[in-house]
């Protein structure tokens, strides 16, 4: 999703008033211009001009909801009674009934300021009383406390990121894992804007994987076309699933997240049309002694059978699914840096990777090892460290990317292109095939080891969950291209999800 700014508006074009039409059903108000789009481009929120030129009433709504998905799925909060539930948390906290009145205030500053000098000093002298009801009324055109449109509220935050109301609406959403920027069920990438329905009927050719990785739960969805394979969402919860892992066993609250965030991505796929679902687990679920226990669960949580992946296996599907994602045909060198473990793979695409390799270096594993959230001498403990095992345990790979292609996967490399950009909202298409020199690696570590956890939190690009390991996934990443022999690295978004899915494609053998 793009804003457009705290106070600018893109202007609408033609395209975008067609888009809303088709939203509306009927022809829009005038607009203002367009506060945020989805991932497809399209106005997700629009700004209505609050004086309509043919002299009908003003519009009492500043920030209008047009994307299709999102007005299903508030529609879908409102009718279980999340209207009345939030006005009594605004009520009852003094905290949230005062981030709502700054965001009324906000709305009125914002409405009077879209008319021209001209309209503002005629209205003040011909109708003061319209003057003062425009600077009065709050979110969703209300006037007074409590909550009046939960579709009004989520407008106003995705707009301008404040307001109580509209920050738990998003909250709500995304704990039913719809995804804030988008999706191809609304049909947004073609631009029709169809309005949705309760559920999408399943589809021979969509397919979802869920994965369960040491650091995070994630879930791709994704159609078989004739070009590969077509994104409808993606999805991703920072679980820690790995600091569950006790004495060989998985559980605690770690666990508890885990299958919570599982089923509800599951679920979520299911009810965009997904076919087939398969889910998989990856380091800390290989390691974990209670399999058996575990695999019921998930199986009894998401309706499908749990599939562990060896180290192997998941270098391998990775190396696919990086390859494939970049369109890259010739030899190359893939690394997924995940949570509890590190992947290498060589090869070229249609060949095939010849050599695989599996490290458990995760960055969730090392950061918990060498505690690298508290100071400097941690970060160089684990580069000793680091620069200790690599002869041993790399050898055979030592200047492997000197000639070929460094492609990285993971977490802590979509963070970095992320920063590297300042990017203030995640953009996957900005993101995936982001070159990051290898000197600009260790700059960003030497950055990183001279903050506290709180100033690395806030630095543009970076998911606050993730603040708590990019550290040691940084150093892991930069050391280890250093070993390879690697000038630049390549970022992925495409990884080992993208390659299971077009396994799948290929070989039908998957558990309904």
């Amino acid at each position: 999703m793009t804003r457009a700014g705290l106070w600018g508006l893109e202007p609408a074009g033609e395209a975008d008033e067609r888009f809303v039409a088709a939203v509306l059903g009927r022809s829009p108000s005038p607009i203002a211009g367009v506060a945020t789009r989805c991932r497809f481009g399209r106005p997700q929120v629009v700004a209505n001009h609050p004086l309509p030129p043919s002299g009908d009433p003003p519009m009492p709504t500043l920030f209008w909801l047009v994307c299709p998905l999102l007005v299903y799925e508030v529609a879908r909060l409102e009718s279980q009674g999340w209207i009345r539930a939030l006005g009594r948390e605004v009520a009852s906290n003094p905290d949230a009934a005062a981030a709502e009145a700054r965001a009324d205030r906000l709305d009125s500053l914002i409405r009077r300021r879209l008319l021209g000098p001209r309209e503002r000093h005629r209205l003040q002298a011909d109708n003061p009383r319209l003057w003062t009801r425009l600077g009065r009324s709050g979110v969703g055109g209300r006037e007074g406390p409590g909550v009046k449109c939960l579709h009004a509220h989520l407008a106003h935050h995705l707009a301008l990121g404040d307001g109580y109301v509209g920050r738990r609406v998003a909250e709500l959403l995304r704990r039913s894992a719809v995804p804030l920027d988008g999706s191809l069920v609304c049909g947004c990438a073609d631009g029709r804007g169809r309005p949705l329905h309760a559920r999408q009927a399943p589809r021979a050719e969509r397919s979802a994987v869920v994965e369960l990785g040491s650091h995070s739960v994630r879930a791709l969805v994704a159609d078989r076309i004739p070009e590969g394979l077509r994104v409808v969402e993606q999805h991703l919860w920072v679980t820690r699933l790995g600091e569950g892992l006790q004495e060989g066993r998985l559980g605690g609250p770690a666990l508890e997240r885990s299958l919570e965030a599982a089923q509800r991505l599951a679920d979520r796929a299911r009810r965009v049309g997904a076919a087939r679902v398969l889910v998989v687990g990856t380091s800390a679920v290989r390691e974990a002694t209670n399999g058996q226990e575990l695999a019921g669960r998930v199986r009894q949580a998401t309706g499908a059978a749990l599939q562990v992946l060896s180290g192997e296996d998941e270098a391998r599907h990775t190396f696919r699914g990086a390859m494939v994602g970049l369109g890259a045909a010739g030899p190359g060198v893939v690394m997924d840096l995940g949570g509890g473990s590190v992947e290498l793979a060589r090869g070229s695409l249609d060949r095939g990777p010849q050599e695989l390799l599996s490290l458990p270096w995760g960055a969730l594993r090392l950061s918990r090892r060498f505690d690298t959230g508290t100071t400097p001498a941690r970060v160089r403990e684990l580069t000793q460290w680091l620069e200790g095992q690599l002869p041993r345990a790399m050898a055979p790979w030592q200047g492997a990317a000197v000639r070929l292609p460094l492609v990285v996967v993971g977490g802590t490399a979509t963070s970095l292109a992320a920063m590297e950009q300042g990017l203030r909202r995640y953009r996957p298409d900005r993101v995936h095939g982001y070159g990051l020199a290898v000197k600009d690696l260790g700059a960003w570590v030497d950055r990183l080891a001279a903050l506290s956890l709180e100033g690395v939190r806030r630095l543009p690009g970076l998911q606050p969950e993730r603040a708590p390991v990019i550290l040691a996934g940084a150093t892991v990443l930069w050391r280890l291209a250093e070993w390879l022999g690697a000038v630049q690295v390549l970022v992925s978004e495409w990884d080992l999800m993208a390659g299971l899915l077009d396994a799948a494609g290929r070989d039908d053998g998957w558990a309904r």
